[in-house]
C-alpha cells in the first residue's frame, strides 16, 4: 500500500481519498471527516455527489460513501437515500436499506427530500457511586468516561454492537455478560488492536457459522492510542451487566508490544489457544 496523507487534508481531498480501493484508507478518510464542521462537509459533499450517476453501477459504491457520510455527521438526506434504495447494485440497496432502519428510528418526520439533523447518541453509563464501588479511583473514573465518548464514535465500536450492547442479531454478537469482555484482559486487548475472526458462540448463536456472514472485527492499533484502547475496554467492561477491573494504559502499551510484529486478525480458535476460558470466567458471566 502506499501511503497517503489524511490528517489535515482538505475536505475535498478527503472525499476523493473514498473513492480508494483500499477500505483502510477509506476509514481514515471517514473518522478524519467526522472531526470536521457538518456544515463545511456537507457543503462539499453536495458538490461531490454532482459528479456521480445513480444509473451507472461503478459509481454506486461513491454514492453509498457519500450517504453513509451523512449518516456520520447525523444528517438525514432523504432523496439521496431513495436513489440509493433504488440502486442497479444490490450490495448499495442492502446497505442503503441498513441506513433507512436507522433513520426510520427517528420519531420526527423529514420531508422528502429534506435535510435534518439527528441528535448525538447517548452511551449507556454506569453510576459513578457503583463504580466507586467497585473500586475505581478518580484515574479510574476519568478513564471510564473517555471510554464512553470513544465507544459512540462513529466507525467505531457502536456501530456493530450498538448502544445497548447487544450487537445486531445474527451479524455482530453483542457485549452483555460476556466472558469475552469481563474476562482475561490480556485476550481482550490482542482482539481490540489486531481484530478478530472466525467461529464464535453468544448466547446460542455460532457467528461465522453456515447462518451467519461476519466480517472480521476491525483491527484498531492503527485508530486508537494506548490511553484510548485501555478507555473504552474499561467502558465495556464496566457497563452491559459486565463487572471487571479496568484496564490501564500501560498494560495495553506492554501487549501491544508484545504483538507488534504479529500481523493478521486473531483467529478465534488460535486465540483460546493462547488464553483458555477459565472456570471462573464462565461462572461470572453464566447469566
Amino acid at each position: 500500500m502506499k501511503r497517503i496523507k489524511v490528517d489535515g487534508e482538505p475536505i475535498a481531498r478527503l472525499l476523493d481519498l473514498l473513492k480508494e480501493r483500499t477500505n483502510l484508507t477509506r476509514h481514515r478518510a471517514r473518522i478524519e471527516l467526522s472531526e470536521r464542521e457538518t456544515s463545511a462537509v456537507m457543503g462539499e459533499l453536495a458538490k461531490w455527489v454532482k459528479q456521480w450517476n445513480p444509473k451507472k453501477a461503478e459509481h454506486a459504491h461513491h454514492l453509498m460513501e457519500a450517504l453513509w457520510l451523512h449518516q456520520q455527521h447525523n444528517v438525514q438526506n432523504l432523496e439521496l437515500l431513495d436513489v440509493m434504495l433504488n440502486s442497479p447494485v444490490a450490495d448499495a440497496r442492502v446497505a442503503a436499506t441498513t441506513v433507512k432502519q436507522f433513520w426510520d428510528r427517528d420519531p420526527r418526520k423529514v420531508a422528502p427530500g429534506g435535510n435534518q439533523p439527528v441528535e448525538e447518541p447517548k452511551p449507556e453509563l454506569t453510576p459513578v457511586a457503583e463504580l466507586k464501588k467497585r473500586g475505581f479511583s478518580k484515574d479510574d473514573l476519568e478513564l471510564y468516561k473517555l471510554g464512553s465518548e470513544v465507544f459512540i464514535r462513529e466507525g467505531h465500536c457502536v456501530t456493530c454492537h450498538q448502544l445497548n450492547g447487544e450487537g445486531l442479531p445474527k451479524l455482530y454478537p453483542g457485549l452483555t455478560s460476556s466472558e469475552w469482555v469481563g474476562g482475561n484482559e490480556e485476550r481482550l486487548i490482542k482482539i481490540t488492536l489486531k481484530g478478530l475472526w472466525g467461529k464464535l458462540d453468544y448466547k446460542g448463536f455460532t457467528y461465522n457459522g453456515p447462518e451467519s456472514t461476519t466480517p472480521p472485527m476491525t483491527q484498531f492499533r492503527f485508530l486508537l492510542k494506548d490511553e484510548e484502547v485501555a478507555a473504552v475496554l474499561t467502558y465495556v467492561r464496566n457497563t452491559f451487566g459486565n463487572n471487571a477491573r479496568p484496564v490501564s494504559p500501560g498494560t495495553v502499551k506492554r501487549v501491544s508490544k508484545a504483538i507488534e510484529a504479529r500481523g493478521g486478525f486473531y483467529m478465534v480458535d488460535k486465540l483460546l489457544k493462547e488464553h483458555p476460558f477459565t472456570k471462573d470466567e464462565l461462572k461470572k458471566n453464566s447469566n
